[in-house]
């Protein structure tokens, strides 16, 4: 069985924005697939693992939540 899941890695340098990438998980083989978007802190909801939508980059987050 496969699991796949979106996680959000904090940047080291402060005040840089964050990175998305996908957990996948096959036959208890982990590996991380990076992706090049990239958000504020205040632009991922802990709790949910989802983006929360605000401002300017509405387009941007659209699209990105559309990616399955």
């Amino acid at each position: 069985m496969t699991s796949i899941k979106k996680k959000f890695r904090p940047s080291i340098v402060e005040g840089r924005e964050w990175g998305i990438y996908f957990l996948i998980i096959h036959n208890r083989v982990v590996r991380q697939l990076n992706t090049d978007y990239k958000f504020c802190p205040c632009e991922w909801g802990e709790e949910t693992e989802t983006i929360i939508v605000n401002g300017d980059r509405i387009n941007i987050f659209n699209a990105i939540m559309n990616i399955r």
